[in-house]
């Protein structure tokens, strides 16, 4: 589509092999470089690093941050010249001795109009996206559905149980992150369950009435309390 193709001296296509390496280069050297970085991190502190011979893991990083330092100083230089010849774009280029040409020089480049007009249109509808997403509380929003859809059976199924007397329903995870492990637990002061305190606190702060509903029982929840264990 863009009519450009690899061309090594500016006429011989480039064999088999250099598009091999030439792919390495770009691909492969990256990933590696990638991988190394991820590996150091999460061995660092190790006192050894026997897959490099045994050297330690400050003086791996520090080779390899020097290594990274000549690299990108050569992509500079690399790309200096070629805003003044504009032969190779990049490092891998120039070390294969190949460059993108137009593979026809005369070519009508027409694109139909119905492309035109379904890029134009998903870029501003992708716009439109970007800009409303983070105007968006899904917090709230959220909030507002549970509520919509389940505070009537909640609220009705609580009333049920008060009428015929039986004990409250306890809970043994958050209702909000459903987490076991309850962090800093704090319980409502209408129902008694308890949720996390991070949870909780940042559905009262999403509220502008600093008022939600109970997920297990349908009460209204304004207030809370921190839950403070037995000692016995």
């Amino acid at each position: 589509m863009q009519n450009l193709i690899y061309k090594r001296n500016g006429s011989e296509p480039p064999s088999k092999f250099r598009k091999i390496i030439h792919a390495s280069l770009l691909i492969v050297l990256p990933y590696i470089h990638a991988r190394l970085n991820k590996i150091l991190t999460e061995h660092e502190g190790d006192e050894n690093v026997w897959w490099l011979g045994g050297k330690s893991h400050v003086e791996v990083w520090r080779k390899l941050n020097a290594l990274e330092m000549y690299v990108k100083l050569a992509q500079m230089i690399n790309f200096l010249v070629f805003i003044v010849n504009g032969r190779y774009r990049n490092i891998a280029d120039r070390i294969m001795g190949m460059r993108l040409i137009f593979a026809r020089r005369l070519m009508l480049r027409q694109v139909s109009f119905d492309y035109m007009n379904r890029e134009l249109v998903w870029n501003g509808f992708a716009e439109i996206i970007f800009f409303l997403f983070p105007l968006i509380n899904f917090s709230k929003l959220r909030n507002w559905l549970h509520l919509l859809l389940f505070s009537g059976f909640n609220s009705t199924s609580a009333q049920n149980r008060k009428k015929q007397k039986l004990p409250a329903i306890t809970n043994t995870a958050c209702p909000i992150c459903g987490d076991e492990a309850i962090q800093v637990p704090y319980c409502a002061t209408s129902c008694k369950h308890v949720f996390c305190y991070f949870c909780i606190q940042s559905a009262l702060m999403t509220e502008p009435s600093h008022t939600i509903i109970c997920k297990l029982c349908g009460e209204t929840i304004t207030r809370i309390t921190r839950v403070v264990a037995n000692k016995s």
